[in-house]
This record gives structure tokens, sequence and C-alpha cells, in this order.
């Protein structure tokens, strides 16, 4: 009977169909497997920053389960004082520029016309300062629903902490994945990669870190000596919120702009400036220190998964944007080594000849 080589064989079929469910599933449930997996990344991550210090206090016979909880106490304190501090800012911004808006912004636009070159072209009447009224108004409105919106995460949180504990606390979680789940002869390569992957992401957070001390130590000092309110708890609240690479920093600015311009309408293009100086030297000194030698990343590649993440998921996307470039870079470049190793070629036996050459 002649075999048509179009036919194909019983698993094959199964296997185009289990890959069929599995593009339908992916595509249908879409949002809910990025959800879960930022849950999954968010606690991988966050397991990541605590296993150096879990590790040495383990060494001095602390429980592992202990340092975890001290750790999320610590986090929990950093976050109420974040909120602390930024709850007095944003009342006393918003509270000023309900009473004084209308006046801070005529005080704005009279600035910029009275100034030599620029002032020529922008026209004088009430229709621009009603017209920046309503825009600030609108974009207070939106800021002020994200705030409040923020507790709905509340349940998420909760699932990155618990799992977290469960990872960090139980060391043989990862060797039991790579037996059950992991073929035998790929086991080696899969430990390595892992290994360099931990190594990255662990560099990632400190470089974070650094950047975002920075941020909040130069930005404080400089805004205090500007005069501009709050310039103490506008930089430390920049420098935590700079775990989000260059969002912590604009939502800095926005509220430094606001209190300056509680002061004066020109200390708002101080602090413009200043901004400007900081962020350029975070840009072309601080990050490519970090992000480049430490990491491997150019920060160029970092904008442009800032740029993707927003787009995809907004703030979480933004959050995760960086440790999935990270680990997107490391499959890359594990694909690329085993694409480009030769293969071995086992050395040509000798013959019989050549063990014993004649003798001459």
């Amino acid at each position: 009977m002649e075999q048509r080589p179009w036919r194909m064989s019983i698993q094959t079929w199964f296997g185009l169909l289990a890959l069929a469910l599995t593009i339908w599933t992916t595509i249908a449930y879409a949002q809910l497997l990025a959800e879960v997996g930022g849950i999954l990344l968010g606690a991988f991550l966050l397991s990541l920053a605590m296993k150096p210090l879990v590790d040495i206090l383990e060494n001095w016979h602390v429980p592992r389960g202990v340092t975890v909880l001290l750790v999320f106490f610590a986090l929990f304190g950093a976050a109420t004082m974040a909120g602390t501090l930024l709850v007095p800012v944003i009342s006393a911004n918003i509270t000023n520029l309900q009473d004084n808006g209308p006046e801070l912004i005529r005080n704005v636009f009279q600035q910029i016309i009275n100034m030599p070159v620029i002032g020529q072209w922008v026209p004088a009447n009430d229709i621009i300062v009603q017209h920046a009224i309503q825009w600030t108004e609108s974009l207070l409105s939106p800021a002020m629903s994200a705030v409040a919106g923020i507790g709905s995460i509340a349940i998420d949180l909760f699932i990155v902490l618990a799992l977290a504990f469960f990872i960090t606390t139980d060391t043989k979680l990862g060797p039991l994945f790579v037996e059950t789940w992991i073929p035998s002869h790929y086991q080696p390569r899969f430990r390595a990669t892992t290994n360099r992957l931990h190594h990255q992401l662990t560099r990632w957070m400190w470089a974070q870190a650094a950047i975002a001390f920075y941020f909040a130590f130069v930005f404080s000092i400089g805004l205090a000596l500007l005069g501009v309110p709050f310039a103490f708890t506008i930089g430390i609240i920049g420098g935590i919120l700079e775990v989000i690479p260059y969002v912590g920093g604009a939502i800095a600015v926005f509220l430094a702009l606001f209190s300056a311009l509680t002061v004066h309408p020109i200390l708002m293009l101080w602090v413009a400036i200043f901004y400007l100086v900081v962020v350029e030297i975070e840009s072309h000194v601080i990050a490519p220190a970090f992000y480049g030698r430490v990491m491997g990343l150019h920060p160029a590649i970092v904008l442009i998964a800032l740029l993707v993440g927003a787009k995809i998921a907004g703030i979480i996307g933004i959050l995760f944007a960086v440790p999935v470039a990270v680990i997107i870079a490391a499959l890359l470049r594990e694909v690329r080594s085993v694409w480009i190793t030769p293969p071995h070629t086992p050395a040509p036996m000798k013959t019989k000849q050549e063990h014993n050459p004649p003798v001459p």
C-alpha cells in the first residue's frame, strides 16, 4: 500500500490540537495570565531582594521566616512613611491651587509676557488663562482618582507577599521544581542559566536602589537650596518612587513645580532647569554605570522596555519592564550561545602506524 507523505500520526494530531488549545487559551485569558505572571514575577523579585539578608542571618541562627517577616514589617513602615509624607504635600498644593489657582496662573502668564522675546508670541487674554485653569483641573481629577484606586491592588499585594515568603523560606522549592519538571539532561544548563539570571536581577535591584538614593539626596538638597516648600519630602518621595525608573522622578518634579508655584512663578523655571540637570547626570553618568556595566543593558533598552510596559499594562507594566527586559536578554544570550557553539568533533584516532613510526 502506497504511503502518502502528507499523512500525520495520531501523536502529531494531538500535538497540533494541544498547540491550538494553548494559543486559544492564551488569547482568551491574556489579561488573567498577565496578572498572574506579574504576581509571580513580583514575588520572585521580592524573594531575590530578601535572599542575601536571609542567608546572612541564617548563618547567625536566625530562622528564615523570622527574617522575612521583619523585612515585611520594614517595607510596611516605609510605605506608611511615604504615604504620611505624600498626603500633606498633595493636600497643601491642591488646596492652594483651588484657592489661588487663577491668580497664580495669571502671574505665570504675566511673567512670560514680560520676557523680551517669548512675550511677543504669547497673546495676553483671559481665554488662555481660562484654558490653563481647566487643564489644571482636568489633570488633578484623574490623578486623585488614581491615588484613590491604589487600594484595589491590596489582594494582589497580599498574594505577592505570601508567595515571596514561601519562596524565600523553603530552600527545597527550587531544586524540587527542577528535578520534577526539567529533563535530567537539561538540568545542568537550566541551573547555570537560572543562576546567572538570579545574579543579574539581584544586581538590577541594587543598581535601582543606588539610583533612587542618588535622586533622593541630590533633588532634596537642590530644592532646599532653591527654597521650594516640602523640599526634603518631595525628594524622599521621588527617591522611593524611583523603584519605577524615571516615573518617580517625573512625579517628584510635578510636585516640586506645584510647590514652587505657590512661592513665585519664576521659581518653577529654576526647578525645571535643576531637574533637567539632575536627570541628565542620571541618564548619562549614573544609569550607564549601573545598567551598562553592572547589568549589561543599555539605557536606551531600558527606555524602550518602559515604553512597551506602559503601553501593555500601565503602571504595573512600568514596574516590571526592566526585570522582564533583563530576563529576555539573558534568555536570548543563552539561545545565542547554543546556536553559535560548534558541535563537538572528536579528535581523529591515531593509526597503528602513527603509534609505531617506522624505524629508518
